[in-house]
């Protein structure tokens, strides 16, 4: 089984790649968009990925890590290793979030 430490540590520097990979391409689809090959992104191999690709995948391994930290975060607290409740740390949060879609009022409630 894998450690999960190390399955993050390998999703960062998989970000890291695609981070660096940004305005190095030397070729372009049909369309126009900028496309990348094994000489910029080793793992590829034999594949190619396109701008849009890496952009969609920056942003997921940057989601799971963030996931993965915050879970850190709550287990820590539910733990209470960090010596501070969830009412506490719920009082303390801004109410004036600027996405009002994640319905904040609700989960700070809860």
């Amino acid at each position: 089984f894998y450690d999960p430490n190390d399955i993050i540590d390998l999703c960062i520097q998989a970000r890291d790649v695609l981070i660096k990979a940004e305005g190095k391409s030397r070729h372009l689809t049909a369309s126009g968009e900028k496309v990348f090959s094994s000489d910029i992104i080793p793992s590829l191999g034999k594949n190619y990925m396109t701008e849009s690709s890496r952009k969609a995948g920056i942003k997921a391994y940057t989601q799971y890590i963030h996931y993965y930290a915050l879970c850190g975060l709550l287990e820590a607290i539910l733990s209470n290793k960090l010596n501070v409740s969830l009412t506490t740390l719920a009082k303390d949060l801004p109410d004036n979030i600027e996405n009002q879609e994640n319905h904040w009022d609700h989960k700070k409630f809860v």
